[in-house]
């Protein structure tokens, strides 16, 4: 998928994660303490996200394989949160 955006250059912290990215095999993704919608929201971003719960802990997560690295996203909601 390619956008048109305006140019603009990319910071030195971009261009670093770019690079680390581009070498990898696979890229984890995380947010922490959100709530139901938040988390949702953040996993749905790469895909449709999929809710999971173990050990108490509730998260919805979503993965893709975008040009050969696998993509994992996870939002995981504040403690005491459902679905």
């Amino acid at each position: 998928m390619k956008k048109q955006t305006n140019k603009r250059f990319l910071s030195s912290e971009e261009l670093l994660i770019l690079a680390l990215y581009h070498a990898s095999e696979k890229v984890d993704f995380n947010i922490f303490q959100r709530t139901n919608d938040g988390a949702k929201r953040f996993a749905s971003i790469l895909n449709q996200p999929t809710y999971k719960e173990a050990n108490d802990i509730k998260w919805y997560e979503s993965a893709k394989e975008i040009n050969g690295i696998n993509i994992h996203a996870a939002g995981f909601l504040e403690l005491g949160d459902t679905e």
